[in-house]
C-alpha cells in the first residue's frame, strides 16, 4: 500500500491541494488516458482523472475554466483582413488538440488543427481554408490568433499550471514537500 500524502501549493492565488494515491494508481491512469489507436495521452483523459482523484481541494473540473467567457469573441486584423474568432471553452481545446494528432505518430497535424480552427473558432470570415491565404506568414499568423482565442489566452495557463502540479504530485514528485498534516483526504482509486 503506498504511502499516501497531501502537498498543497499556491496558484495564482487558489490554494490547491493534491493528494499522492501511489505510482501503481499514477501508472493505470497513464495507462486509461491514450487517445485510442494512438501512442498519445489525451490531455482531456489525464485531466478529469487529475480532477476526480489527484485534487482533493477546491473541488474543480475542466468546465470551470473560462466558463465565464465562452462566447467571447476578439478581433484582429491579419494582412488587411479582419478576422473574428469565439471562444467555446476549455474542454472543446482540449478535444481539438486531441483530434489533431497524425495516426501513429506523436506529432500535432497543423492542417487538422488549422481546418478545426477555421470551422469552429474563426467566425468571419466564414468558410476560411488553407488555401486562401498567399504566404505561410498570413496562414500562420491567422493559427495563432485563433489557437489562442481557442485557449482563452490565460485559460489554459492557469489550466497548465494546475494540471502540471497535480500530475507531478500523481507521480510522487513532492515527498519532500508534503503536507506535516494530510487533509483528511482518501484515495479513491
Amino acid at each position: 500500500m503506498a504511502n499516501i500524502y497531501t502537498v498543497t501549493k499556491e496558484i495564482r492565488g487558489k490554494t490547491i491541494i493534491a493528494q499522492f494515491n501511489g505510482i501503481g494508481a499514477a501508472l493505470q491512469a497513464v495507462d486509461n488516458s491514450y487517445i485510442e489507436g494512438t501512442q498519445n495521452t489525451s490531455v482531456e483523459k489525464i485531466a478529469k482523472y487529475l480532477f476526480e482523484n489527484v485534487i482533493v481541494e477546491p473541488k474543480m473540473s475542466i468546465s470551470d475554466f473560462g466558463a465565464d467567457k465562452i462566447g467571447e469573441t476578439q478581433v484582429k486584423t491579419i494582412n488587411g483582413v479582419e478576422y473574428v474568432a469565439k471562444f467555446d471553452g476549455l474542454l472543446t481545446a482540449l478535444r481539438a488538440v486531441d483530434g489533431s494528432y497524425i495516426e501513429g505518430t506523436n506529432n500535432t497535424s497543423t492542417e487538422k488543427l488549422a481546418e478545426y480552427l477555421f470551422e469552429k473558432v474563426i467566425v468571419t470570415p466564414e468558410k476560411v481554408t488553407a488555401d486562401d491565404f498567399d504566404s505561410m506568414e498570413d496562414f500562420n499568423a491567422v493559427v495563432a490568433f485563433a489557437r489562442d482565442v481557442m485557449q482563452g489566452g490565460e485559460v489554459m495557463k492557469e489550466f497548465n499550471e494546475i494540471i502540471t502540479f497535480a500530475r507531478e504530485v500523481m507521480q510522487g514528485n513532492f515527498r519532500e514537500k508534503k503536507d506535516e498534516k494530510p487533509t483528511k483526504a482518501t484515495s479513491k482509486r
